[in-house]
């Protein structure tokens, strides 16, 4: 987007302003879209629900934060992904080891 050419520093008029935040917006979510998720310590409905809005289930990765987490972690983490209902049966079948796969392909050999 180029700049108005009034004799006023070249400032941007409000159409112009808005115009640019705009796609400076989208383009900040289009980046945020393309990144991975993970549910270390954050496996819960608020946080899933959000994060749905956001990206599909496929950008979504069981984590746990091991072993910096308490011990208790993995277990909580798939017990929110297990009871948030919106998730589909694949989807977290997905969540829970299939999008790691996708991701880092070379880990199909530790399976």
């Amino acid at each position: 987007m180029q700049a108005s050419t009034n004799t006023n520093n070249s400032k941007l008029s409000p159409e112009e302003m808005q115009s640019f935040i705009s796609a400076i917006n989208e383009d900040a979510f289009n980046q945020l879209r393309s990144l991975y998720y993970d549910t270390a310590l954050t496996a819960n409905a608020n946080v899933f629900s959000s994060l749905q809005q956001l990206v599909p289930a496929s950008h979504i990765l069981l984590g746990t934060d091991y072993p910096f987490a308490p011990a208790s972690e993995p277990a909580s983490a798939l017990q929110g992904i297990n009871a948030y209902s919106s998730f589909s049966e694949q989807d977290r079948q997905d969540i829970e080891g299939n999008n790691a796969l996708q991701l880092f392909p070379r880990l199909q050999n530790l399976r």
